[in-house]
């Protein structure tokens, strides 16, 4: 079962809504509701192998239309008598495609079900009015932010002490979008999940919430059945941040992969280690080919793997997947 949970940004965000931070910020909001026990019984059930539910890295929802992470290789349907104007088509689309970062929803299902003919369709541009001079376009914008330490006993700026940063804002036009697949129906509702994700997104997220940056409003928390997955396939593409496991059994894939250097949260952000290890992860918008298919894929980390000064530390691996069909990759 899939579930939409639709928000916008009142605020600047300093942090990247990845799967991970999310279902880390998702264990300590449990915590300080239902208690101890009830986080632990949580986390257990990831490391037993029955997940609660997944959730996707950000999507973004530009006028009704969502947008996903581009898959790291573009198929394309190969002839053997393909001429030379062909050839070039080919490869003028193939370019074009690495400039692009997000797919519609439309050309989602078409990749899942190895429809590349339409997967290559250009989607439609999305204007602001009826007058079309305004593109919308998925993604955030930045700015350049300043600021200076204060010294507390004098109230005066500290020397040398000047330091920026870059918050982060909607593009006109988007919301964001995340997609969480539960997978015990039971569990979600016994552990409250609907609300603690609510409470994730409307309490603050990430750094600085408490000098109002990561402010959110949740505007929906629905059903969503618009993806169309096939009946037999062979492989998944993951949405979110992927950490392999040996059960997993890929074949082989196409993927990129990035360091996360994850910090422990709240009160932990102040202990004497508050870092944890760097960790090697899947980044979303790559898609493996599997020896058999299964509900789902990853792991999390073990005692002491993601932080030895912390060994409760958990870092999470278990991305959200689409299964997907092809012959011709």
């Amino acid at each position: 079962m899939l579930k939409k949970l639709c928000v916008h940004l009142k605020s600047g965000v300093l942090s990247t809504f990845d799967s991970d931070t999310t279902l880390g910020i998702f264990c300590w909001r449990l915590r300080q509701l239902h208690g101890e026990e009830k986080l632990k019984s949580f986390l257990e059930r990831y490391r037993n192998g029955n997940p609660v539910f997944t959730i996707s890295n950000e999507l973004f929802d530009v006028n009704g239309t969502i947008f996903f992470p581009q898959p790291v290789y573009i198929p394309t349907l190969k002839t053997q008598k393909e001429s030379k104007k062909e050839k070039i088509g080919d490869m003028l689309r193939h370019k074009e495609s690495r400039s692009n970062n997000f797919i519609s929803l439309r050309q989602l299902n078409a990749f899942l079900n190895g429809n590349f003919e339409e997967y290559n369709q250009r989607e439609t541009d999305i204007y602001a009015d009826k007058k079309r001079k305004k593109k919308l376009t998925p993604g955030y914008t930045s700015e350049l932010c300043v600021s200076v330490e204060i010294d507390r006993e004098s109230s005066k700026s500290k020397e040398g002490q000047l330091f920026s940063y870059h918050p982060k804002y909607l593009r006109e036009g988007n919301k964001l979008v995340f997609l969480i697949k539960v997978l015990d129906k039971n569990a979600f509702n016994e552990f409250d999940c609907e609300k603690v994700l609510k409470d994730v997104f409307e309490i603050g997220y990430g750094k600085k919430k408490s000098s109002g940056y990561g402010h959110c409003k949740v505007f929906s928390f629905e059903d969503f059945n618009e993806i169309k997955e096939p009946e037999s396939p062979n492989g998944f593409l993951t949405l979110s941040n992927y950490l392999p496991a040996k059960a997993d059994t890929i074949t082989s894939g196409r993927y990129y992969t990035h360091v996360k250097y994850g910090k422990l949260g709240e009160e932990l952000s102040l202990s004497r280690i508050p870092f944890k290890k760097p960790m090697l992860m899947i980044k979303p918008g790559s898609f493996f080919f599997t020896e058999k298919q299964k509900e789902y894929y990853g792991r999390v980390t073990v005692d002491g793997e993601a932080s030895p000064a912390n060994p409760f530390a958990v870092q999470f691996g278990i991305p959200f997947t689409l299964n997907f069909f092809s012959e011709l990759i």
